[in-house]
């Protein structure tokens, strides 16, 4: 589906082509409500927890399928290297998420090379709270670093955020695996609210579920006119889809 054919569907579904019977919105509008629905769709998908289904996006191949295009992954996303923060106690590094090939939107998974006194160790990303990580040190069954490197996210010294790795065994490269943020849906005719003037572009994802992302949009336009009837019928077709 291309960016005007989702503007078309979009105004169809909100019963506004050709008619005045509600009020219109421009394409900058559209535009808004669309890439707001993208992201609400990427999230729900992502977390297993805000879905019917209690599925995340990888516990299906339906699901798989339907982010696939945003799934950013070892060689796409090339080795790092992490900073080293601090060697007080754990030592602590720190990979700063906004300098990755592609903009980072979710934390999928990570394997650290870490260096032992004899040999080196394919670690995986073990992702811990912050309040938990001091559990997971004391834990008898979980305290080995070439068990997992213990992670946390936090906020860089920039302000910027990061994923810090907590190891005892030096951290000398790190692939990660995320999910990108998706490009601007835009027509391409005006300047977005950040300054930016993005060039036509449609949703980054499989076009199967294209028309789900439009329904959303269009829920979240009759939430924002406090329509009621259009909000219960919209979302009566996206449990159907979902």
């Amino acid at each position: 589906m291309t960016v005007k054919e989702a503007h078309y569907h979009f105004k169809l579904s909100y019963d506004r082509v050709d008619t005045s019977s509600k009020p219109d919105f421009n394409e900058a509008e559209v535009d808004y409500f669309l890439n707001e629905a993208f992201l609400m769709f990427i999230n729900q998908r992502y977390n297993p927890m805000s879905n019917k289904y209690q599925k995340g996006f990888e516990q299906s191949q339906v699901r798989i399928d339907d982010l696939s295009t945003l799934t950013i992954t070892y060689p796409l996303q090339p080795l790092i290297i992490p900073l080293l923060l601090s060697v007080d106690g754990v030592p602590v590094y720190e990979v700063k998420l906004n300098s990755l090939q592609y903009p980072y939107l979710h934390f999928i998974s990570g394997v650290a090379t870490t260096q032992g006194v004899d040999c080196q160790y394919e670690s995986p990303i073990r992702i811990y709270s912050n309040d938990t990580l001091e559990e997971g040190f004391n834990d008898p069954f979980d305290s080995k670093d070439y068990n997992g490197v213990k992670a946390t996210f936090g906020r860089s010294l920039d302000g910027t955020p990061s994923l810090l790795l907590h190891s005892k065994l030096e951290v000398t490269k790190l692939k990660l695996g995320y999910i990108k943020y998706p490009s601007k849906v835009s027509t391409g005719n005006y300047t977005y609210l950040d300054g930016v003037k993005y060039p036509e572009n449609t949703f980054e994802v499989s076009s199967n579920v294209h028309q789900q992302i439009v329904n959303i949009a269009v829920t979240l336009a009759a939430m924002a006119l406090e329509n009621p009837n259009d909000v219960q019928i919209k979302l009566s077709k996206l449990n159907i889809h979902e």
